[in-house]
């Protein structure tokens, strides 16, 4: 029974005139909000520089209280789970040209990688990822403050 509602609804949509696979607006919605865009990656060094630098807007993409327990310097709190209000408030002063920067706490974490695709979806041009996130930044400068 369950297979046979599945089989029509797949059919109405993609024959259907007001199926949702021939409606390329929410194709194209659906594509932005589940896919990731192509963002270039930075290294560690060249993070090193950005930051010693003040060139560009960082974005720290962690849940709030682990922004709150440290984070890179300069950095601004855009946790994965902001709502479209308080993105659009971080977002009122930055140009769509800014070299802007996301990372989160590691290589392995995707909440930059989300954050990151929601500015290029929103017209943000210039936007990197620094993968190594908080704990590569933390580990290799732990060694110099001793």
């Amino acid at each position: 029974m369950l297979a046979a509602i599945g089989f029509t609804a797949i059919l109405f949509h993609s024959v259907s005139e007001i199926g949702f696979l021939k409606n390329p607006t929410a194709v194209a919605e659906v594509s932005r909000r589940y896919h990731v865009a192509n963002v270039p990656e930075i290294s560690f060094t060249e993070m090193k520089k950005i930051v010693a630098k003040n060139d560009a807007v960082i974005y720290d993409a962690r849940f709030h209280r682990d922004f709150e327990h440290g984070a890179i310097p300069g950095a601004v709190g855009f946790s994965i789970n902001s709502d479209l209000s308080q993105r659009k408030w971080m977002l009122q002063d930055v140009a769509k040209s800014a070299r802007i920067i996301v990372y989160c706490q590691s290589s392995g974490c995707g909440y930059a990688d989300s954050v990151a695709s929601f500015l290029k979806f929103n017209g943000y041009r210039n936007v990197f990822l620094y993968r190594g996130g908080y704990r590569e930044w933390k580990a290799n400068l732990e060694p110099l403050e001793n």
